[in-house]
């Protein structure tokens, strides 16, 4: 089983924004990338196996995005970097939600994404596997080679 609605996006002021939206409640994954000049690379799509929604589903849970709260915001006088948003729906379960240098996790005083937040990358990007990731994915030892 897929989710009923999967929208999340990622990106900051400078460097690559990511997007992935499964549409018209269609398997099809529809992933998009987009420079800071916003010239966007074409669509791709994509038609994760049920094994790779379920590990991602599975990771869901494990992490409880479904307690998330609805916004996140860093508390200091950073308004550029990192901004992100998810919108999921599967069966009973839904969270909408998004942050601005904030991470749903442990608070932190320093902008900086909480593990909570890396896993959840992690499986998604894993979902995707093959496409390219962001540096910050590939680089982080947590993740492994995506």
């Amino acid at each position: 089983m897929i989710p009923s609605i999967l929208n999340f996006e990622l990106g900051g002021y400078f460097g690559r924004s990511h997007s992935f939206e499964l549409k018209n409640k269609s398997p099809i994954l529809v992933y998009t990338c987009s420079d800071h000049n916003q010239m966007e690379s074409p669509p791709i799509s994509l038609n994760p196996s049920k094994e790779k929604w379920d590990r991602f589903l599975k990771e869901c849970d494990r992490i409880d995005i479904w307690s998330w709260e609805s916004q996140y915001q860093f508390k200091g006088a950073i308004m550029d970097g990192s901004h992100w948003s998810l919108h999921i729906e599967y069966g009973h379960q839904k969270v909408k939600t998004s942050g601005s240098n904030a991470y749903p996790g442990e608070e932190s005083d320093f902008v900086e994404e909480t593990p909570t937040f890396k896993a959840f990358k992690r499986a998604i990007w894993q979902l995707v596997e093959g496409l390219p990731s962001p540096a910050n994915v590939d680089n982080d030892k947590e993740y492994g080679n995506i």
